[in-house]
């Protein structure tokens, strides 16, 4: 590894990235969506907010 790279900024890059078909793109996407929702997100953010209190 080079001494002047920056973890940050690092990208793992995998050959099976670039093999994904269409379908499986978007079975990804929706994937992703449905566990990283903005309203999850909320939801999370207020739940946080009322175990403080």
């Amino acid at each position: 590894m080079a001494s002047n790279s920056n973890p940050l900024t690092e990208v793992l890059h995998s050959e099976n990235h670039s093999k994904l078909s269409a379908e499986e793109v978007a079975k990804a996407v929706a994937r992703h969506n449905k566990n990283h929702s903005a309203a999850k997100a909320e939801n999370a953010e207020s739940k946080a907010k009322k175990a403080k209190k």
